[in-house]
């Protein structure tokens, strides 16, 4: 390498050796020689590589722009047969297995509180069984725990007939696989978001860009979002930046603060104990309030101004029940953002679905007074 110091030594050669100086000239004409050929294939490889980004970057566009198509297209033909009123539960397991049940006239099915039931042989453990509602029309992604991803039409997905539910029934998108379905997301309105916020069982969080997901949802990839094992991931959030990310765990904590103030980087967001983890993450917005689901069928409801905006990452956050409650053993398995008129489906651990009123629920504090169940999944519908 040429330096400072070696042009230095060279001046004073040729001040000390003026003969010196022809050889002198040839070794610094020969170097430069040899730079200017080594630019000139630095040069040619930037330029290759830039070449090989656009590819890459017009390869994802084009890709994406697919999939935008594709999805118009499914939603255009079945805008004639879909009704609007219609609203179909989803009942998946960790087995990659959907259960679909129409609900065309909810208030006219709740009446009688069981929507569906199980087999009496079914069994379930904890954390396998969850229940998601979307409209009828609704465009889904279906997310597993390697980071594949889904998307599909719901009305694709077949409907049972009855209010009998067994998984032999069930769609299942590859029955050897060794992936495990973790959540099913609503995508049809992504355009109209400016973020998805990626969050793990553990806590550990990722702010996109609508955009960049919608990339990811082409290549069927949309990436893990964790850290290491043995954490999985659980959910994804469309959201804008002004709006409050609220996450809750299962002995009961709860931590919200603003999506502009998310990392876009996988960390965590809240801090939980060994045995801790998320149960449920949304973002809740003006008109609405927090409704919290126990497994004892116990219903917790706050205000909106009840929630504490978090100003660091390492917060244990909020404490929804007194330690007391804790130390009984009192778990969440869902927290949603409410409004008036809001209705609610949960499974039991006999198998049931039951539906029911949600203001209800909120006047006796459980969701049947006077009984105990002991509750799988819960959804808003």
């Amino acid at each position: 390498m040429t330096t400072r110091s070696s042009l230095e030594d060279w001046i004073r050669e040729i001040d000390e050796r003026p003969e010196s100086a022809p050889g002198l000239i040839r070794a610094i004409a020969n170097r430069l020689i040899e730079l200017e050929k080594s630019n000139e294939v630095l040069r040619a490889e930037n330029i290759a590589l830039r070449i090989e980004n656009k590819v890459e970057e017009y390869e994802n566009k084009i890709a994406n722009l697919e999939y935008q198509i594709e999805l118009l297209s499914r939603q255009v033909q079945q805008a004639p047969t879909l009704t609007v009123e219609g609203k179909e539960l989803l009942v998946f397991n960790r087995q990659n297995q959907v259960l679909r049940k129409t609900v065309a006239e909810p208030r006219s099915l709740f009446s009688e509180q069981i929507i569906a039931h199980f087999l009496e042989d079914s069994t379930f453990r904890e954390n396998e069984v969850h229940l998601k509602s979307f409209d009828s029309t609704e465009e889904i992604l279906l997310i597993f725990d390697t980071g594949h991803a889904i998307a599909m039409s719901i009305s694709s997905l077949p409907s049972i007939p009855g209010d009998e539910m067994d998984w032999s029934q069930a769609y299942q998108e590859d029955p050897d696989s060794i992936e495990e379905l973790v959540n099913i997301l609503p995508i049809s309105r992504l355009p109209l978001y400016e973020y998805c916020v990626q969050i793990s069982r553990r806590g550990f969080a990722k702010r996109m860009p609508a955009k960049s997901f919608n990339t990811y949802i082409a290549q069927k990839n949309i990436g893990t979002g964790i850290r290491q094992q043995p954490d999985k991931p659980f959910n994804i959030t469309l959201c804008n930046s002004e709006d409050t990310f609220v996450v809750v765990s299962k002995e009961g904590y709860i931590v919200n603060m603003t999506v502009d103030k998310l990392p876009f980087a996988i960390e965590p967001i809240i801090n939980l104990g060994t045995n801790d983890y998320i149960v449920a993450s949304f973002v809740i917005r003006e008109n609405t309030s927090l409704l919290i689901v126990t497994k004892d069928g116990k219903i917790v409801h706050r205000d909106p101004n009840w929630l504490t905006i978090a100003n660091s990452f390492r917060t244990q956050g909020q404490s929804i029940f007194s330690r007391k409650v804790r130390e009984r053993g009192t778990q969440v398995i869902a927290a949603a953002p409410i409004e008036a008129g809001d209705w609610g489906v949960c499974l039991t651990g006999n198998g049931q679905v039951m539906g029911f009123e949600i203001e209800d629920t909120l006047n006796q504090g459980f969701i049947q007074k006077g009984k105990q169940y002991n509750l799988l999944a819960f959804t808003m519908i």
